[in-house]
């Protein structure tokens, strides 16, 4: 089921406001990789292609976003993600897959995210919370 537009534009447009707050991203990094152990492990095994450890929080940053508009719109958090989750998603043409589950988030990472890395990767974990979710 896809996250409609009109949900991450409002997600973007509270984000904004809320960014104002220097506390505000570092929450919301804490809180994903507290809840996401084996996604951090994995980011953290490719911090060197993300451009470092600023490039893993920016991605970790985006990933909590996106997390939190199948929250907004399937009124579930994304449950842990996993290895074979991961593996599996992997194995999908993403680009194809993101564009036909969920273009408005194929849209938000296109639009937000700099480095082509940091898109394949937040691509790959837009998949897998599409597949835990639905």
């Amino acid at each position: 089921m896809p996250v409609p537009e009109r949900v991450v534009e409002e997600m973007v447009k509270e984000a904004s406001v809320k960014l104002k707050d220097p506390s505000y991203a570092e929450r919301m990094v804490s809180s994903w990789i507290g809840a996401q152990p084996f996604v951090t492990q994995y980011l953290a095994s490719s911090a060197a292609k993300l451009g470092g450890p600023e490039g893993v929080i920016n991605v970790v940053f985006h990933a909590a976003a996106l997390a939190a508009c199948f929250l907004r719109h399937g009124g579930r958090s994304v449950p842990v993600i996993d290895f074979p989750t991961l593996d599996r998603v992997s194995r999908l043409d993403r680009v194809a897959e993101i564009k036909k589950r969920q273009p408005a988030l194929e849209a938000y990472v296109g639009t937000n995210v700099e480095g082509e890395e940091a898109k394949k990767v937040l691509i790959l974990l837009v998949l897998a919370m599409d597949e835990l979710i639905f």
